[in-house]
């Protein structure tokens, strides 16, 4: 526990106490590169996409609500493209590990469509997030976080997929209400079927705080 609280204070040397809020909406553009499978070919892929999360805290129960829509190319543009949106939902709650450290989780419940010229696929993925917010100074926050996705329900051409995402996200505090941020992360697949293979994405958005 002594070593615990002196890796606190390290953290926190030299910042002020952070004040985190959850109650915010992220908007954010996506892009990045994946692969197909070994079995689907292995063709090399861009990726696109938009996203939209909102959250709210109510005495430190966390609800969740995310919305991606984005398509999958193949880089030398043949054989289409497939359009695919994701509708999440997660609860969760947070906890305080210093002045400038919190610490969040949220599990829920993932559904996702694929549509390719027309035949449309879906499957659905239990979720898992775990994350830290760090705030080193008063005007940026650090945010790793890891997302562990558990395919529950597939599709009869496509396979329910197991999924561990780690990330990381950097926001800029110019404002309290509007908040600026980059981000990146790397999808591992953790099981034999996938529907792509490593996915790594880069992102910039906005945070609005209310």
């Amino acid at each position: 526990m002594k070593n615990v609280l002196m890796m606190s204070a390290l953290l926190c040397l030299g910042a002020n106490a952070a004040d985190f809020s959850y109650n915010n909406l992220d908007v954010n553009y996506a892009g990045g590169e994946a692969q197909l499978p070994a079995s689907a070919g292995g063709d090399d892929l861009d990726v696109e996409g938009v996203q939209i999360q909102g959250r709210v805290d109510i005495s430190g129960f966390l609800a969740s609500l995310s919305y991606e829509n984005g398509d999958i190319e193949s880089e030398d543009g043949g054989g289409g493209g497939v359009d695919t949106w994701a509708l999440t939902a997660l609860v969760g709650s947070h906890a305080g590990l210093a002045d400038c450290l919190d610490f969040y989780y949220g599990v829920g419940y993932s559904h996702r469509n694929l549509d390719a010229g027309g035949s449309e696929q879906s499957i659905g993925q239990a979720i898992i997030n775990l994350g830290l917010r760090w705030a080193p100074a008063s005007w940026v926050e650090l945010n790793p976080f890891v997302t562990q996705a558990i395919g529950v329900r597939d599709d009869s051409d496509l396979d329910a997929n197991n999924v561990t995402t780690l990330g990381l996200n950097v926001f800029v505090k110019p404002w309290q209400v509007v908040q600026p941020f980059v981000g990146v992360s790397y999808d591992v697949a953790s099981s034999g079927d996938t529907i792509t293979e490593d996915l790594l994405l880069y992102k910039a958005g906005l945070r609005f705080n209310f």
